[in-house]
């Protein structure tokens, strides 16, 4: 039943699946009233659309609930990671006389399975990478976070990390699942996330890009008990934020002194 839901939602004709709200007039910043959507803005639609199928599968949500497995693992959920990356690939067969897979090589490849893994140390479903969000029209920029500098291995280009904070807590009824997945309205469902944190989080990122590390943990710190106390009466907000204790937590493996090389950014676990 989630795969027959998934591939209507695949397979729907282009101005039903983005939705209505894609016009192809131009966008001005900061306003969704007219927007022409990019192949980015699409890419993340689709993945919000998969989560909202996902969640308000009632076959998957049995499945969950059962009481063995609540009993094994409790509080047990489907949790879906994406990562979001651009570039060349290579489409061939590999494989030996016994058995052929289809597969796509290239270090763009490698980016997005980083991005993907990364999303468990994060926190966050999602995680952008900076030639992803160079994709994203003016509208979807203003709602993605950039929340890390980071590069895949050694040597290689560092580039911005961003997020598109969807809140964990949504739900949706299974009922509604199909509908609320090809609405016109993709990205109005509220973040995980309010615009107060945003700036205090992001003046906590640059103190700890630039190196100024006890000051940017103090800052971040205070964002998050910000997030906190506003989730109080918001249930929909993901508090802690999770990014944020991520990075503390990297800091504190170096007592909050960056390290002699430290150059603003740090390798994808």
């Amino acid at each position: 039943k989630l795969e027959s839901r998934i591939k209507q939602v695949e397979h729907a004709a282009r101005n039903a699946q983005i939705g209505a709200v894609f016009t192809e007039n131009d966008l001005e910043v900061g306003s969704r009233d007219r927007w022409t959507p990019t192949v980015g803005d699409e890419s993340m639609a689709a993945f919000i659309r998969l989560t909202i199928v996902v969640r308000g599968s009632d076959k998957i949500t049995e499945i969950v609930q059962h009481p063995v497995l609540q009993r094994r693992l409790p509080g047990y959920t489907v949790r879906l990671g994406c990562g979001l990356h651009v570039g060349w690939a290579i489409e061939g067969a590999l494989g030996s006389q016994k058995k052929i897979d289809a597969t796509y090589l290239s270090p763009a490849t490698n980016i997005s399975m980083a991005l993907e893994g990364a999303t468990k140390q994060y926190g966050n479903l999602l995680l952008i990478s900076e030639e992803t969000y160079k994709l994203f029209s003016p509208f979807v920029k203003k709602l993605v976070r950039r929340i890390d500098r980071v590069f895949a291995v050694q040597g290689a280009e560092p580039f911005d990390l961003y997020t598109y904070d969807c809140s964990t807590k949504l739900k949706v009824h299974p009922d509604e699942a199909e509908t609320k997945a090809l609405t016109e309205h993709v990205f109005d469902y509220p973040l995980g996330i309010t615009p107060e944190f945003r700036a205090e989080f992001e003046k906590g990122l640059d103190l700890y890009i630039k190196g100024a590390w006890p000051q940017a943990k103090d800052q971040l710190e205070a964002a998050n008990a910000l997030l906190v106390k506003q989730a109080e009466a918001a249930e929909h907000l993901d508090a802690p934020d999770k990014p944020t204790m991520a990075l503390i937590k990297y800091m504190k493996e170096f007592d909050f002194k960056p390290p002699a090389d430290w150059t603003g950014s740090r390798e994808l676990e």
